[in-house]
C-alpha cells in the first residue's frame, strides 16, 4: 500500500475512531499515537484495523501519560 492510500485511510479513520471528550492536549497526542501506529498496521500483511488500534493507543497513553490520561 502506498504512503498516500494510507494516509488518505487514516484521516478518515481519525475522524471516526477519536474518542469523545479529549481536550487539545490529549487529541494532539492521541493523533499522533494513532497516526504512527495505524499506519504502521496497514504495512503488515494482516492489519488490525483502526477500532482496534484506536483502543491500544488510549491504553499505550494512559501507560506512558498518566497526568494527560488518568484511568
Amino acid at each position: 500500500m502506498e504512503k498516500e492510500e494510507m494516509r488518505k485511510i487514516v484521516n478518515e479513520e481519525l475522524k471516526a475512531v477519536m474518542p469523545p471528550g479529549l481536550n487539545e492536549i490529549q487529541q494532539k497526542l492521541w493523533r499522533f499515537c494513532f497516526n504512527m501506529v495505524r499506519q504502521n498496521d496497514l504495512s503488515q500483511e494482516n492489519p488490525k484495523g483502526g477500532t482496534v488500534i484506536a483502543s491500544e493507543c488510549i491504553e499505550r497513553l494512559k501507560q506512558t501519560n498518566p497526568e494527560d490520561f488518568p484511568s
